[in-house]
């Protein structure tokens, strides 16, 4: 019943978010707590969704959703009537996930293993110069891949084996190689393309 209850309300209150966001915004500033929580049910999950891949792993983004909207009740008394809510805190959530990453980046650079960067990169960035940073976020995105996949991609970049070779030595299909070089290609790419957005915007 009470999970029942809590979709209703959340239903409720996306709806007046739509028809009157105004209404909203102003239900949040005198301490509504339903409308609150409804709003933070409504958009938590889109959140951690971009969070994650800002950030590279669900926990993080998890947790920065949780202090933003912890952030956005504690001052709610401030809030403009004439803003876009969920605008007011896609931007508090960012500046949160900026500091988580810096704070990343410093633990990442502290005990970083050159054998968790592929030599080599650059030539794959059609020969740009690979930064210090991007190399943490490039180890950072191999270090987050699943184990199999993490070692497809080492044996690919770091001992050159072709598929075949790889499929050989870990005793899976050739198929099941490219599959993983794919994904862990299009995973460094996105954690590239978002932390590197964020680093820019700050």
């Amino acid at each position: 019943m009470e999970n029942l209850r809590t979709r209703e309300n959340g239903n409720k209150f996306n709806n007046v978010a739509k028809d009157n966001p105004q209404a909203l915004i102003a239900a949040i500033r005198n301490g509504d707590s339903d409308a609150f929580n409804a709003f933070c049910m409504g958009y938590g999950d889109s959140l951690i969704r971009i969070l994650t891949k800002i950030l590279g792993n669900s926990e993080d983004a998890k947790d920065v959703t949780q202090d933003t909207f912890v952030l956005l009740w504690e001052g709610r008394e401030r809030l403009n009537p004439h803003t876009s809510l969920k605008g007011y805190v896609g931007t508090m959530a960012k500046n949160l996930a900026i500091n988580t990453f810096r704070a990343q980046s410093k633990r990442l650079e502290s005990d970083a293993d050159p054998y968790d960067v592929p030599h080599g990169f650059a030539e794959d960035a059609d020969g740009a110069l690979i930064s210090r940073e991007t190399e943490i976020l490039i180890a950072h995105a191999i270090r987050s891949m699943p184990a199999r996949r993490r070692r497809v991609f080492e044996l690919s970049r770091e001992e050159g084996l072709t598929h075949n070779e790889i499929a050989e030595r870990l005793n899976i299909s050739r198929n099941t190689v490219i599959t993983h070089l794919n994904r862990a290609k299009e995973e460094i790419k996105s954690v590239l393309t978002y932390a590197l957005l964020l680093i820019f915007w700050a």
